[in-house]
């Protein structure tokens, strides 16, 4: 294996929502599970192998991922493949209000400034003694980073009654 004759580093890419899940669970778990493997691997291949692990932990950037079309587009893809009845459950007007509610909070957080990644990368890959872990961008530094610190009951407060979420059909017919 080469890791065993090699040593050197390995350089992951998680999300600063690795460390405080938002609305957006699957992707908050991918995270999550980089995070996790990658602190597993930190603490077990530098004795066993000369590796080093690091691990960027980037908040929102202005890429193709986050384009507002190609979300809107997605989430369509992704709405037209549940059965018709949970379709109806949740309704055109829950679908509209979370494609908008994605759009809006991605497009007022994100940065252009992708460079700030590149060199973070850039860093752990080169630097004589590279962090453990890059946490890049303004809001990964001043919000969610910050809000992952805090009791899980203070957080959760802040973060519920930063917006109200959409609310289902059915939800609206029950009450």
């Amino acid at each position: 294996m080469v890791i065993e004759t090699c040593g050197g580093r390995l350089v992951n890419v998680s999300s600063s929502m690795g460390r405080f899940a938002t609305r957006l669970g699957p992707y908050c778990a991918s995270k999550f599970g980089i995070e996790g493997f990658s602190d597993s691997l930190r603490r077990s291949l530098p004795k066993l192998f000369g590796v080093s692990v690091h691990l960027i932990e980037p908040g929102g950037y202005k890429t193709p991922f986050g384009d507002p079309n190609r979300a809107r587009t997605d989430f369509m893809d992704a709405w037209k493949r549940l059965p018709a009845e949970l379709q109806e459950e949740y309704g055109d007007e829950y679908r509209e209000q979370v494609t908008e509610a994605l759009v809006d909070s991605f497009q007022s957080l994100a940065s252009s400034k992708i460079h700030e990644v590149i060199d973070a990368l850039e860093h752990a890959l080169c630097a004589a003694h590279p962090r453990s872990r890059y946490v890049v961008g303004f809001d990964a530094m001043l919000l969610l980073i910050p809000l992952s610190w805090l009791p899980t009951s203070i957080a959760d407060a802040i973060f519920c009654n930063a917006k109200t979420p959409p609310v289902p059909a059915a939800l609206k017919k029950s009450h």
